[in-house]
Parts: structure tokens; sequence; C-alpha cells
């Protein structure tokens, strides 16, 4: 019962201070096609996006991303000052 009390109080600690991811770098800088992402992978990237409101900056380059999935992430930061895309 007092490991139920400790977890506890710690879970309430780590609500009072959440982690901030402010950059996301998913880039494939070996260059291999088996780490492609691709349009559909875009299309969730972007939708986390659309949620995530403390990312500042995102690396996915070198992921031999097509233009519908570099359009989905662009489209899904629209209006975010001083976002940065790496593609």
């Amino acid at each position: 019962h007092e490991r139920g009390r400790a977890r506890g109080a710690k879970e309430k600690n780590m609500a009072a201070f959440p982690i901030v991811t402010t950059e996301l770098d998913i880039s494939n800088g070996a260059g291999s096609s088996s780490g492609d992402i691709k349009a559909e992978g875009a299309k969730y990237i972007a939708d986390m996006l659309l949620v995530n409101g403390s990312l500042t900056q995102l690396d996915v380059r070198f992921n031999g991303m097509d233009e519908e999935g570099k359009a989905a992430l662009r489209k899904a930061i629209e209006g975010r000052s001083g976002f940065e895309l790496l593609l």
C-alpha cells in the first residue's frame, strides 16, 4: 500500500511539471530509403502538429517525402509564427 501512495505522489508531481518538447528531429540523416516518411506518415505528423502547440521546430529532412506530404505539414503549421519546418 505504501508503494501506491508513493506512485500517486509521483504522478501528481509530474502533472505539476509536465515535460514540454519544443523540437522534434525525425530526419533521416543516413539517407536510408527504409526510413522514408511517405504521404500517409506525413499526414499523421500533420495531425499531431494540429494538437501540439508547444512544438516550434520539426526536422523531417532527407526522408524522401513527396510534395503531398510536404503540403500536409505546411498546412498544419499555417499561422504558427516562428515555427521552423525543415523539409
